[in-house]
């Protein structure tokens, strides 16, 4: 009977874990890069792909990369004409959806206070959702720019 009892306790108990968000959290960041930052800036960008391959939605409340003092997600967005850059307090990416960070369009704002930052070649990214838990991710600094593909 108690074979019984713990064999049905345990697999109750794994199958909780698998069933959890976290468990269930499969969200990758993929062709990630940052542009280097050019001489006398303190601001620069982060561009990727975020691939939701979870059972679920997952919001991310916020970024943090470990060469920026502060790090926001930005939209670009064209008002009266002009080009303007906008913080949003959260992302949402769907199930099985790509998400793509661009120049031009929705990416990674880093706000560097160290100029001795241009001398690292990669940087660590992470994405923070309470939903989905954290996406990591080393990232390497470009010190030139690099055409986009044509699709």
């Amino acid at each position: 009977m108690f074979k019984n009892f713990f064999f049905s306790t345990v697999c109750g108990l794994m199958l909780s874990f698998f069933l959890s968000g976290h468990a269930q959290s499969r969200v990758f960041i993929e062709d990630a890069y940052i542009r280097a930052i050019i001489p006398g800036q303190t601001v620069t960008a982060a561009y990727l792909t975020l691939k939701n391959e979870s059972l679920a939605s997952c919001r991310f409340v916020s970024v943090s990369a470990d060469i920026a003092e502060r790090a926001e997600f930005h939209s670009h967005v064209h008002v009266d004409g002009v080009g303007r850059m906008r913080e949003l307090k959260e992302i949402v990416i769907a199930q099985d959806e790509a998400l793509e960070f661009r120049p031009g369009g929705l990416h990674l704002m880093l706000f560097i206070e160290n100029a001795e930052v241009n001398e690292k070649s990669r940087s660590v990214i992470t994405l923070h959702s309470p939903d989905c838990g954290d996406v990591t991710d080393a990232v390497p600094i470009r010190r030139k720019a690099v055409k986009p593909s044509i699709k």
